[in-house]
Parts: C-alpha cells; structure tokens; sequence
C-alpha cells in the first residue's frame, strides 16, 4: 500500500450506476413497515407514541432502528407497486437522510502511514445523521 502525499485525482460522483449485468442482489422485500403516523395525523393530535418529536419516523420508527431507510409516499399511486414501500409518511419522513442526499459536509485528509481518508468540516451531532 503507497501512501501518496497527494489525493488521488478527483472526480464527483453524485449517483452509482450500475452495469444491468453485473447489479449487486437486493435483499428480497421482508414486507414489515413502521408504524409511525404520516404529518397529517401528528397535525390533528392523533397518537404520537411512535413518534418521539412530532416529525414522522423518529427516534423509535421501526425502520430507524432496524438501521432501514423509509420507503414510499401515499400521494403517489405508483408507489403501491413498489415491494420495498415500507413507510407511509412520505416525504415528510425523518427517516430519508440518505434518499434526500443530507449529508455532513467533508474534506479530504490525510492520515499519516494509513493514506487519505475524510473528516468533517462542521462536526457531526448526535442525530443529525
């Protein structure tokens, strides 16, 4: 392993696409969804056990805390069709960090004798991610 004094190259990937023959398997759908109340109900002062902050898909939303990104929005008739839908809070969801592409904005740096690596500017707090 080199490490070099420079990074490598960049170039800014901003979606993974993959070669139709050669796509890693998708674990078959396991048909469980959170339980959390889409923002309408919350609005209306319907039960709020699932969810801790009045955002949909909190702190104890099924899906969270099976380390699983919601998936589905009940506005969209096509979304039905979908096997993988596993929440109905749509987009409102707090549950979609990654689809939503909310990241921690980093940098590259180097770590002496383990080679380049990324750190954040801001810092990360708990629950932000």
């Amino acid at each position: 392993l080199q490490v070099h004094s420079k990074p490598p190259a960049y170039t800014h990937v901003n979606m993974n696409r993959y070669d139709p023959k050669n796509r890693p398997k998708r674990h078959p759908p396991t048909g469980e969804s959170c339980h959390c109340k889409p923002p309408s109900s919350l609005e209306r002062g319907d039960d709020v056990s699932a969810n801790v902050n009045k955002t949909p898909c909190g702190e104890r939303c099924l899906n969270r805390l099976s380390y699983v990104e919601c998936v589905g929005d009940l506005s969209l008739k096509s979304g039905d069709k979908n096997p993988y839908w596993n929440c109905n809070c749509g987009p409102k969801c707090g549950n979609r960090a990654m689809s939503q592409r909310k990241f921690a904005k980093c940098r590259p740096s180097r770590e002496h004798g383990k080679g380049w690596g990324l750190i954040t500017i801001n810092g990360v707090k708990k629950g932000d991610l």
